[in-house]
């Protein structure tokens, strides 16, 4: 039956948003836009926190989280009290 098999969720999203950002950078490869800051313009480094990736820019303190991620980060959260107060942190 399905309910003892572990629920991977957060595990089976993570995939489904590494392939997602995968195609996205090779259709976006040279475009201008990309990994840029749209506060102010300076490129933007990709961090990782408990699973979820998120962008920062070293010049402006800029903290960039994707729609999937922040999904992810919600979810990872309502199971864990210790990681709900950081997600909350991060989205502060």
């Amino acid at each position: 039956p399905d309910f003892l098999v572990p629920d991977d969720g957060p595990a089976r999203r993570r995939r489904e948003l590494d392939r997602e950002r995968a195609d996205r950078e090779l259709d976006a490869g040279d475009e201008v836009f990309w990994m840029v800051c749209p506060k102010c313009g300076d490129h933007l480094s990709e961090h990782e926190f408990d699973g979820v990736h998120v962008e920062r820019c070293e010049a402006c303190g800029g903290l960039w989280i994707d729609k999937g991620e922040s999904d992810l980060l919600l979810s990872l959260a309502a199971d864990d009290r210790a990681l709900a107060r950081r997600a909350r942190g991060i989205l502060q």
